[in-house]
This record gives C-alpha cells, structure tokens and sequence, in this order.
C-alpha cells in the first residue's frame, strides 16, 4: 500500500486562513481625490469610532512603509499587512487613495467609500486654492528642505512620487512650483473624472458608497450601519481657503514638521560651527 501525502493541503490552508484573517481586518478604504472632503470623511470616521490613517498618520507612521514601496523594496501586499499590523479601520488620502484597487483585493470585504465635489470646476479650483496656500506656508523654506535628511527624502522618496501617480504631474508640490503651467487645468481634471469613473466601474455596488460630504451623516451611517450621532457633520478645511491653509497644515503635519525644522536647526549650526572651528585652528597654525 503507497502512503500519498499531500503537500498542497497545508500550504492552501495556510493561505485560506490568512486570507480569511485580513478580511475582516480593514473595513473602510476611502478613495476620493484630494479636495474632496476626505478630511471631512475622516474627522467623521474617527467619531464613529473608527482607527482612521490619513495623511498625518501617514507621514508619521507609514512613512518609511512607503517610501520603500516606491523604491521597489516591498510590494503593495506588505504595505497592507504593514496596516493590518497597527489595527487600521480606514485608509484616507494618498498614497491609499491610488491604490484603492489593490487594497480592495487584498481586504475581500473592506467598504469603498468615494468622496466627489459638485463638479470638477469646484473641485479644481480647490485644489489650486490649497496647493497655492501650501507654497505660500512654506515659501522660500522649502528649499531648507534639502538641510534635513527627513523632509528631503520624504518629499523626493514618497510625496512627489504619489503625486506624479494620482495627479500626473507634481507641478503642485513646493519643490516644483509650476503653477503657470497652461495644461495643469486639463489634465488634473482628466485625472479626476478618470479616477472616479474608475472606482465607480470597478466596485461592487454592494461594498460601494460614493457621497458628497455635504450630504452629512445620514448616507454614511446607512452605508456602515453606524446610528446617526447627534451632532453636526464636521467640516475640516473646507475650502482650502487662503489664510486657512497655513493653519491646516501645522495641525495635520505638526510632528512631521517639527522633525524636519528640528534637523534643518542642526544643519545650520553645523554649517555654522563647522567652518568657524576650521578658521580658528587655521589662524592658531598661521600665528605659531
């Protein structure tokens, strides 16, 4: 009698029971452009009572998770067991907002939830309203970006990466400026409707809930089957205002930026120091 064993059986197990075991992990992928409320969204999420990662949380935490998924050194499945390691409820803005498609086939049963404004002129013309404010916050600085090793590489390694990604271009980002570009209008308004016509051909209607924030609490509830808390709606950077902005940011991004203020200090002493210890051990060498 020949004794068969089955070396597949396991191994299918192994990969049916973590599979089982990340679907029930991340609940809520937000896949709205930026300007679309997300921040709103978010606010929102976090008093249902959801573990939300938007772009604070990812340039605190999964940071360094996606700059090496840029430079090809993990694949968009380790960035997700990356979240699933921390407890996330729901992912809100970039990079996640790219990659909604493949988080959504790695989280089998994760909501798709996509954020739109009244029309793409709206929405562009909020988007020009914060990127402007953005450059306008941090001015000249940006440049002092290149004394901190933290802002550079974040900025080189995953800010202008993701934007060439979802908006086709980083003409918007501080470190490029080009705002006088005569085809920014157009293509970031392809890149709009591409992406919402894409999400809304691509997710089941039954995981899928597409909403203007405007709409408040009650299709958001509805969709999560959360009851309706008893007070309003909240409205986080509503407009991208000027004078708006500025605020905005230092709340979002403040341990962030204070990390790369910290080591821009450090540079400049050291730029300071440096050759200022050098001239004095010179001139001692020159008078003896």
């Amino acid at each position: 009698m020949t004794l068969k064993i089955n070396t597949v059986g396991p191994d299918r197990r192994t990969q049916n029971s973590e599979i089982e075991s990340r679907a029930e992990n991340m609940k809520i992928i937000c896949a709205g452009f930026q300007k679309t409320g997300t921040k709103s969204l978010g606010q929102a999420l976090e008093e249902l009572d959801f573990k939300v990662y938007d772009a604070s949380e990812t340039y605190i935490y999964m940071r360094k998770t996606w700059m090496d998924y840029f430079a090809g050194r993990i694949t968009i499945e380790d960035v997700c067991r990356q979240y699933d390691e921390v407890g996330v409820d729901a992912i809100v803005d970039g990079p996640g907002n790219y990659f909604w498609r493949e988080m959504m086939e790695y989280w089998p049963k994760a909501k798709v939830i996509l954020t739109v404004r009244d029309n793409e002129d709206k929405w562009y013309a909020s988007m020009l309203a914060f990127y402007k404010g953005t450059v306008k916050w941090v001015g000249k600085l940006a440049y002092l970006g290149y004394l901190t090793p933290r802002g550079v590489g974040t900025e080189y390694g995953l800010t202008i990466p993701y934007h060439r990604l979802m908006f086709g271009h980083a003409n918007f980002h501080p470190l490029v400026q080009d705002f006088d570009n005569v085809n920014n209008e157009v293509l970031l308004k392809k890149r709009y409707r591409e992406h919402n016509q894409l999400v809304r051909a691509n997710v089941d209607k039954s995981r899928f809930l597409e909403m203007n924030v405007k709409e408040g609490w009650k299709p958001l509830c509805q969709f999560l089957n959360r009851p309706t808390p008893d007070r309003d709606f909240p409205f986080r950077n509503k407009s991208g205002k000027e004078g708006q902005t500025g605020d905005f940011l230092e709340d979002i991004m403040e341990p962030h930026i204070k990390r790369c203020k910290m080591e821009v200090g450090i540079s400049l002493t050291l730029l300071i120091i440096i050759p200022a210890l050098i001239l004095s051990y010179y001139f001692r060498t020159v008078e003896q």
